[in-house]
């Protein structure tokens, strides 16, 4: 009919849908419009548009955010009831304890239905009377909860309830709404995949101009240390004294060590990911690591302006992969002179109980609450990069390693006034 407005997907699914060709139509239709975004959360209000006011008065979204649900909306014709709902939200946060309802569609991967809800139902679920006002002010009649499932995990569910609409749902409906939830899940599935593959670009990217620059930070002087000896070497310029020559041979090998060891962050990256980082135990003296490890790293606190001392009085012999304790040491050493403005660095290493305990003490800038889980994550930093270098490794492939030993890594921090890092590893018995 001329001037007759196309039907929505809602519309169609008001109406009694009497062949699976119907069906088919409106499920495509509603995959077109989920699929329309590649946000998220846009993916989920889309869903929610589309079932209210039509099949549901009230539609209730929430998704599962490193391992806790999150109550991502209320959505309500009424934008006044939706106020009134996002007040419930606030006010009563979803709890993650209760065996029932939503958590128990989150955890089993299976719709629930609830045909008639009576006045009593709503009060055996309240908490309290405040919120049983609030319950009773939603009005619902009748709910569905359909789980979010993609790749054979539930990361979600939403909630289709009646109210004023006076709507009683039954299992033909379930059938039909889960079949919208697949479509729902699935979108918002593939939204999520690509803002993780947009995020690990970003990452990748970051993480290239990073590695540039600190790879070219010691090839710079030692391109130009050994251009300078090739011109005197051909006769251009005066001689080095020995003197000079040696304190230039020791400037090259002290940045060669530097490349050498940003080298062998980037393999240890690529040994870590595809889990071939190797520890190889044999008897040893960890007190013997720490003073080797603080010995090398002496002059570079020296060039700081940092005190670097070590408090380790007995021998703590074991069995212990040395390459891998000692990077360990080096990077929570190196980390303390480089984040500790000029003031002392102390290390020391005790046993007890089994175990052999090293802590690295700065007084330096310290690190924010917030920052100190992050801060061991790959290619992650509690500070700006143009202020401080480094990949954003070293910590990441400590605590990898710190665990292959079979220890555990701790941070404790206060801003301003410095850090510590405790090292705890299980001492094995050695052969003498």
């Amino acid at each position: 009919m001329a001037g007759a407005a196309p039907a929505t997907p809602g519309a169609r699914l008001s109406a009694v849908l009497l062949s699976s060709e119907q069906r088919a139509a409106f499920l495509a239709e509603a995959s077109g419009l989920l699929s329309g975004s590649l946000d998220p959360e846009e993916t989920l209000r889309r869903l929610a548009e589309l079932v209210v006011p039509v099949i549901a008065d009230w539609c209730h979204v929430v998704v599962v955010d490193g391992g806790e649900p999150r109550q991502l909306a209320v959505t309500h014709g009424d934008p006044d009831k939706a106020r009134w709902a996002d007040e419930l939200i606030r006010e009563y946060p979803l709890d993650r304890t209760a065996a029932h309802g939503i958590n128990e569609v989150i955890r089993t991967g299976r719709p629930k239905l609830v045909t008639s809800i009576s006045d009593a139902d709503v009060a055996l679920f309240a908490r309290d009377a405040r919120h049983l006002e609030l319950l009773r002010g939603l009005g619902l009649r009748s709910a569905m909860v359909l789980p979010l499932t993609a790749r054979g995990a539930t990361f979600g569910a939403f909630t289709l309830a009646s109210a004023e609409s006076g709507r009683r749902y039954h299992q033909d409906d379930v059938v039909l709404a889960s079949e919208l939830a697949d479509h729902a899940a699935l979108a918002i599935d593939n939204a999520r995949l690509y803002c993780e593959a947009r995020e690990a670009v970003r990452a990748r990217d970051e993480f290239l101009a990073v590695a540039a620059h600190e790879l070219r930070t010691p090839l710079t002087p030692l391109g130009l240390h050994v251009q300078d000896l090739q011109r005197r070497a051909a006769g251009e310029g005066p001689p080095l004294s020995p003197e000079a020559l040696a304190a230039k041979l020791v400037k090259i090998a002290r940045q060669v060590e530097r490349l050498e060891a940003l080298v062998e962050n980037l393999l240890d990256v690529s040994r870590i990911t595809q889990q071939r980082l190797l520890v190889a135990a044999e008897d040893g003296d960890l007190t013997d690591a720490v003073r080797a490890v603080a010995s090398r790293l002496d002059r570079a606190a020296e060039q700081a302006g940092s005190a670097l001392t070590v408090d380790a009085p007995e021998p703590i012999r074991g069995r212990w992969d040395r390459f891998r304790v000692e990077q360990v040491l080096s990077n929570l050493i190196s980390n303390a002179i480089k984040f500790g403005a000029g003031k002392p660095v102390e290390v020391s290493a005790v046993a007890g109980a089994g175990v052999a305990t090293v802590t690295v003490r700065d007084h330096g800038i310290g690190i924010a609450a917030a920052d100190r889980a992050r801060i061991f994550e790959r290619f992650e930093r509690a500070v700006a990069t143009r202020h401080y270098g480094g990949f954003g490794l070293g910590l990441w492939i400590a605590s990898r390693i710190v665990d292959a030993l079979g220890g555990r890594i701790d941070v404790d921090s206060v801003p301003g006034e410095g850090t510590c890092f405790t090292v705890t590893l299980p001492i094995r018995a050695g052969a003498g």
